[in-house]
């Protein structure tokens, strides 16, 4: 079930910490799927992007952010997988 959770989501990219010696961390609310603890959750950035972050026992790591003009063709990838899903079962 999805709910919309406070989290802590850390990003890993290397440049960031190249330059400044530290990685960037956030808090954000975020559609989580799992809750706090969840694997996986999407949130809008201070950019205006559309993030997402997979998770482990309450630990966050941002894996990927997307322009919200992709938004539409996430939503049909995901259909496809959940109607391909049940067609399977």
């Amino acid at each position: 079930m999805k709910k919309l959770e406070k989290i802590k989501v850390w990003d890993y990219n290397d440049v960031h910490y190249k330059i400044y010696g530290f990685y960037k961390c956030f808090d954000v609310l975020a559609w989580c799927v799992g809750g706090k603890e969840g694997v996986f959750a999407l949130f809008i950035n201070e950019e205006d992007l559309i993030c997402e972050a997979h998770g482990d026992d309450g630990h966050w790591e941002l894996v990927g952010k997307f322009d919200r003009y992709w938004l539409d063709e996430i939503a049909d990838v995901v259909d496809s997988v959940i109607t391909k899903t049940k067609l399977v079962k």
